[in-house]
């Protein structure tokens, strides 16, 4: 089966380029098929992971331009993008999903940016750490005297104990607020939380592992080297107040509250934040608060008043002609009458869904039967009077409802003229019959009941579930034919 079905969607595809032709001609054609649809979305999904790869350079760039290292930029962005692989790997180790939601390929835009700023703490505390003295501890002109390769010890032990810090909570709190998707209902949801709070977790203990020792070699091997650097970077001496070491001791805000600015060595944005926007914010900062929390109050006040939209969410653009095929449907067409088929079931009891991996779309479990028993004569009639309930709901047109055990009943009393219900002891065998009648008078009845919902082609069978014609179909046993 899944080879037919392979070579029946691979056939299916060679029709699609021939309906771009026709939309280029100016004939519109719209494709309903599933394989149609599929094929359209992975278009959809292909020009996402564009922007994915445009969004990485973006923040690459601007990360080289900050640290003014391509040797930073480079395995700093490395290690945010290699959180990705090793997020995935534990969620197929813990959750077993066979596979990656769409909805999972946000998470990269999400660990762009918490990993870029991950980046930029640690880096500034390595620049803060060249104002702090540590005693006698001093770099030289040679980078690799051991009095400098001391100095770049106490340095990196200083800035690593200030941004793990920092970075641990943000972490800790951001990861967090992820896993708490895993409350939610929807299987989808629990599964992007967890996988977006573990690369954010990976993302943390790469930051405080592997990158300290990428910006340590920086320092001591490619600093002057304008091959590998944005552009030649300040000398490593000493050149603002310094700070001893018992000062760093006893506080490190009481420290850097010490250091000095030199406004002419800051670059251009930071100027501006100098200069313009902190006095601003200083000089006005009561009529700013003011009106931050006005604007909160009125936000709360819209907040309160939302409600359910009465309109389908539109997941496409209005021009996307998957989106004009389905509006067409629904606003065009939308004074056509399309019943919808419920089908009443009876017999059939609870899923059982020990041992059943939820994460994991493949496993829906196994059908359990309930004790039904329609030989009784009471049972019979009970089933003629559900059916009569069901036509007097609202939802059902024109009373119109199929009910197997009147038809049986039809048969009865008009094939057999024989009374209904029919005695207990020779239920089964008028009902054999009639099934046999049934199919003479309407066709052979498909039978479903022979295929294994644990196969590979569940997914097929399930939707031939969906769009197939169905008739009644009575199993005498579970292991006969």
């Amino acid at each position: 089966r899944a080879d037919q079905i392979a070579e029946l969607e691979a056939f299916i595809k060679t029709f699609l380029p021939v309906f771009d032709e026709k939309n280029d001609v100016g004939l519109t054609v719209f494709s309903n098929s599933p394989v149609g649809l599929a094929e359209h979305f992975n278009t959809i999904i292909f020009n996402d992971s564009i922007l994915v790869v445009i969004s990485i350079g973006i923040v690459y760039l601007y990360v080289w331009f900050h640290t003014r290292s391509l040797w930073i930029a480079s395995f700093g962005i490395l290690h945010v993008v290699l959180s990705f692989p090793c997020a995935y790997l534990i969620m197929e180790v813990a959750m077993n999903t066979a596979g990656m939601s769409v909805l999972n390929f946000m998470s990269l835009f999400i660990i762009l940016g918490i990993g870029a700023d991950d980046i930029f703490i640690f880096v500034d505390a390595w620049k803060q750490s060249a104002h702090i003295t540590f005693g006698k501890v001093r770099p030289i002109a040679d980078p690799h005297s051991s009095e400098t390769k001391e100095w770049f010890k106490k340095r990196l032990a200083w800035a690593y104990g200030r941004s793990a810090r920092a970075m641990f909570i943000t972490s800790l709190t951001t990861g967090c607020a992820f896993l708490m998707n895993l409350s939610s209902s929807i299987v989808t949801i629990q599964v992007f939380g967890f996988f977006t709070a573990m690369m954010v977790f990976i993302n943390y203990l790469e930051v405080i592992s592997v990158f300290p020792a990428v910006v340590l070699t920086h320092a001591m091997y490619f600093r002057d080297c304008c091959g590998i650097s944005a552009c030649k970077a300040p000398s490593l001496a000493l050149e603002k107040e310094e700070i001893s070491a018992s000062d760093v001791e006893a506080g490190q805000g009481n420290a850097e509250s010490r250091l000095s600015v030199d406004v002419g060595q800051l670059r251009l944005l930071e100027r501006w934040f100098h200069d313009k926007y902190a006095p601003f914010m200083i000089k006005y900062r009561i009529p700013l608060a003011v009106l931050l929390f006005g604007f909160f109050g009125v936000s709360i006040g819209f907040a309160t008043q939302l409600e359910q939209s009465e309109v389908p969410t539109q997941w496409l653009p209005s021009d996307d002609p998957v989106q004009r095929m389905f509006t067409l449907e629904t606003e065009t067409f939308k004074t056509q009458t399309r019943v919808q088929q419920i089908w009443w079931t009876e017999g059939l009891g609870l899923i059982d869904r020990a041992g059943v991996n939820i994460y994991n779309a493949d496993e829906i479990g196994t059908a359990t039967f309930a004790d039904l028993d329609l030989s009784p004569p009471q049972s019979q009639l009970a089933a003629i009077e559900q059916c009569e309930r069901l036509r007097l709901k609202d939802y059902v047109v024109s009373e119109q409802v199929l009910c197997p055990m009147e038809k049986f009943r039809t048969y009865v009393q008009d094939e057999l003229v024989e009374a209904f219900p029919v005695p207990e002891e020779s239920f089964l065998s008028k009902l054999a019959a009639f099934t046999q009648w049934y199919e003479a008078e309407n066709g052979p009845a498909k039978d479903f009941s022979d295929d294994n919902p644990q196969t590979a082609d569940d997914r097929q069978t399930r939707r031939t579930f969906e769009t197939g014609t169905f008739y009644q179909t009575i199993r005498w046993s579970k292991t006969e034919p």
